[in-house]
């Protein structure tokens, strides 16, 4: 019961944080963020900067959803959702879907060690050029010929989300041999 009560009172000071966060300006973001930076570890530090960043670029109805997840599933769910936005065709732009997802930063490091299991994980965890970028982004927007099919460009965003992950994943690989390559030489 303690736990869940901390948990919420962890939650309640974060969504407290992300309102100030959104008020700044921007040179009281950076301050903000130096001191942030001096107070955590390198660990922590990036994350709350992930999100403190995201939030910052979050229209009103991205941020109320941003909330409302949070408060259900903790932010560490967060980090590994799925998000689709949608962008209604109007009559200068076509309809533009854009998806991302978070909680990739390690995915290179785990497609390494299956093809290649003697390597040591804490090695290849301090070597920063074979990590993956933590977001992954994917839009697709719709041709000016074609009409709008919203399911249709959910379908199409998150094939284009998912081969943007495994193309990350091979190049993390490719990375790695070619480094492995350079010590042998």
């Amino acid at each position: 019961m303690a736990k869940a009560k901390k948990n919420q009172e962890n939650i309640e000071l974060l969504l407290q944080e992300c309102e100030v966060v959104r008020e700044m300006s921007e040179e009281a973001f950076r301050k903000y963020m130096r001191v942030l930076r001096a107070k955590t570890c390198e660990e922590e530090y990036e994350m709350q900067q992930k999100v403190l960043n995201d939030v910052r670029d979050m229209d009103d109805e991205q941020y109320e959803a941003f909330v409302e997840y949070v408060e259900e599933r903790g932010i560490l769910g967060w980090f590994t959702k799925t998000v689709i936005t949608v962008k209604e065709p109007d009559e200068e732009q076509n309809g533009m879907m854009t998806a991302f997802q978070y909680g990739h930063r390690f995915d290179g490091i785990d497609a390494i060690l299956k093809k290649y299991p003697w390597v040591c994980p804490q090695w290849l965890m301090e070597k920063r050029r074979f990590h993956c970028p933590d977001k992954v982004v994917a839009t697709m927007v719709c041709h000016p010929e074609d009409i709008f099919d919203k399911k249709e460009g959910e379908r199409l965003v998150l094939k284009r989300l998912n081969k943007t992950i495994e193309g990350n994943r091979k190049g993390a690989v490719k990375v790695f041999e070619q480094h492995m390559r350079k010590q042998f030489k």
